[in-house]
């Protein structure tokens, strides 16, 4: 029997499973996996943000029985089915949220005439998606069989985790008739325009810096990733006191830190670069530029050092470091991997909110929201694109052998001054970085080397970071492998003190502490009579900071120019200029405290074995809102 959920939708499950509403009003199972800290992010803003009208908002509940947990799929009876009716100019999709944080996009499997009756309320057609447990029973991550790959949001799920309720977001949408307007729209409220890092507040504001112009000038460009925005790729290092160091730091030797927010969908690398430069232009000549690129990033500032030179602009490009950067390619911009991309970017989208609530010294930063605006407006458009080749010309550009790849080749010479960091994860349950045994499950099941077939960081092929073309591969001197096989993933390198360590060791060689260990360490003071070559006068002394008590692990961070002047100790405490530090006798064994955390599904069955993920750390295991957990520490 079909049941009316919202507006013109309504589910039909038979007694196999049951639903309730999910959205304001409703019983919630669970909070949105989407949170900051312990505040729960609005995702549905997002998704309004894209445009979308939240037509329904379920969790659909597995019927419960003694013997539920040892059924297959092929034992299920009813065919799970969902209808929305839609008026001629309307789509549909849905967002589908499994506990634990693992997102997919679903699209309808067909589109049928209106039920008598339905015409007379404006209905021109039916949208029917078919969650049949069965739809995953080949499920092919790359999307090379279509059919499958509607099926796979829901019905797979169903099938496999019989004993957890799934959230589905059931939205409509305006449909573009003209394909070329539809593109346009993913990123049409996207402002493009230079941005400068504001030295007292730490935030990106519009437009470019005043520099002086009688003498030579020094700025950091970053350039950001696709899906986001300058803030949304680079935000999260001012999250940590050790990106706040970095910046600190970073804003000793340059005169600015600036980026150009760019579309990275509807524009190819070449495009952006264009634009880029004419901004850059208007720097002061010979002016000398280093820079930090983020995944796509690296194809622009390829393409934006090349374009300079065939201007002969009076621009001085040096030291650039390529953090996951796609400089051969990626498999996922191939156009029959695009429906993995969508799935696999919302996911690690959301649970990079997670770590970087984890590790912030403060809230508030969200990159998720835009990423999923922007995903949002891609998937209405997904069908029709992934066919006409072309048709994103952003993505493709970041094809393995692409036009573009070849167009920005990278002459030898420059070889010398490129530095790379890069990540070879492995999926291992751990909370503090959002990996979630869901999550875990997701990406070793559907994606990881399944997909990759080579060590990769999630969205790009490890090896795709250091190939720069005929140029030739970067020594591996001049590559940072952060952690080999461990948790780090394509959206959280900003938050991870080895990603500040790394771009802090090529970028201030000069710092010989620096230059040969982690930023953990606070570097010596240079002898008075040899200054460090490059570094310019710093409105505020360079000189290190007295050396930290030795029960505080890590690095002893200043704060940003403009807010109080003030290092933080791993208790919290603040140290302030021209406090005195009393370092501790060194036989003084300061005990070291460890924290334990668990996770297992929730009900668990008591037919099988369950997973039970442990985690210790010695930091503080944050809760992430919608999880429970039993946490403890001890000293160790």
């Amino acid at each position: 029997m079909a049941i009316e959920i919202g507006r013109g939708v309504s589910f039909e499950a038979g007694e196999d499973f049951t639903i309730e509403n999910a959205g304001i009003g409703g019983r919630r199972s669970r909070r949105s996996a989407l949170n900051t800290g312990s505040e729960e992010a609005d995702v549905d803003l997002a998704l309004r943000d894209a445009d979308f009208e939240l037509a329904a908002d379920i969790n659909v509940i597995p019927a419960r029985s003694p013997s539920r947990s040892r059924r297959s799929t092929a034992d299920i009876a009813s065919s799970p089915q969902l209808e929305v009716d839609l008026q001629e100019e309307q789509g549909a999709v849905l967002l589908i949220e499994q506990q634990g944080g693992v997102f997919r996009w679903s699209w309808p499997e067909e589109y049928q005439e209106p039920q008598r009756g339905r015409r007379s309320t404006g209905t021109a057609k039916t949208a029917v998606f078919d969650l049949s447990p069965g739809e995953l029973a080949n499920d092919d991550p790359s999307g090379e069989k279509p059919r499958q790959r509607r099926g796979l949001s829901l019905g797979g799920w169903i099938g496999d985790k019989l004993i957890e309720p799934i959230r589905v977001r059931v939205l409509r949408f305006v449909a573009e008739k003209a394909i070329d307007k539809a593109i346009a729209k993913i990123e049409g409220d996207l402002v493009e325009q230079p941005l400068t890092l504001n030295a007292d507040t730490g935030a990106w504001e519009p437009g470019l810096p005043t520099l002086p112009t009688e003498r030579r000038n020094k700025v950091l460009l970053m350039v950001h990733g696709t899906f986001s925005t300058t803030e949304g790729s680079f935000g999260g290092i001012a999250q940590t006191e050790l990106g706040r160091s970095f910046l600190s730091r970073a804003l000793q030797d340059y005169d600015a830190i600036i980026g150009f927010d760019h579309k990275t969908l509807a524009k190819t690398p070449m495009e952006n670069a264009s634009a880029i430069l004419q901004e850059l232009a208007k720097l002061p000549d010979e002016t000398e530029i280093d820079a930090i690129a983020f995944s796509r990033g690296g194809l622009v500032l390829r393409a934006v050092e090349l374009a300079a030179g065939e201007d002969g602009r009076q621009l001085d490009f040096d030291r650039a470091v390529f953090v996951g950067c796609t400089n051969s390619g990626t498999l996922l911009a191939n156009p029959e991997n695009w429906h993995a991309l969508v799935d696999l970017y919302t996911t690690i989208a959301v649970a990079a909110v997670k770590a970087i609530s984890s590790a912030a010294g403060f809230g508030g930063f969200n990159p998720a929201s835009f990423v999923i605006k922007t995903i949002g407006r891609f998937v209405k458009v997904l069908p029709e694109v992934a066919i006409d080749d072309g048709k994103i010309p952003g993505l493709q550009a970041m094809q393995p052998g692409s036009d573009l790849l070849a167009e920005i080749a990278t002459p030898a010479a420059s070889l010398e001054r490129y530095r790379a960091i890069t990540s070879d994860f492995r999926p291992v349950l751990d909370v503090k970085r959002g990996l979630t045994a869901e999550v875990v499950e997701f990406i070793g099941n559907r994606i990881g080397d399944r997909f990759f077939n080579e060590a990769n960081d999630l969205v790009v092929n490890t090896a795709s970071m250091t190939r720069f073309g005929q140029a030739g591969t970067l020594p591996s001197s001049q590559v940072k492998v952060l952690e080999r096989g461990t948790q780090i993933y394509h959206t959280i390198y900003f938050t991870e003190p080895s990603t500040i360590e790394a771009a802090a060791g090529f970028l201030f060689p000069e710092d010989e502490a620096t230059a040969e260990a982690p930023l953990a360490s606070p570097p010596p003071s240079p002898p008075p009579t040899s200054p460090a070559p490059r570094r310019r006068r710093s409105r505020r002394s360079a000189s290190p900071r007295p050396a930290a008590p030795p029960q505080t692990v890590g690095h002893t961070p200043s704060a940003l120019p403009g807010l109080p002047e003030a290092d933080f100790a791993s208790d919290g405490s603040a140290q302030w200029d021209g406090m005195e530090e009393t370092a501790a006798p060194d036989d003084a064994a300061a005990p070291v405290q460890c924290h334990f955390a668990a996770q297992m599904e929730a009900d668990p069955p008591v037919s099988r074995p369950v997973k039970l993920g442990v985690t210790i750390s010695p930091e503080t295991i944050e809760l992430v809102a919608g999880q429970t957990m039993d946490t403890t520490s001890a000293p160790a």
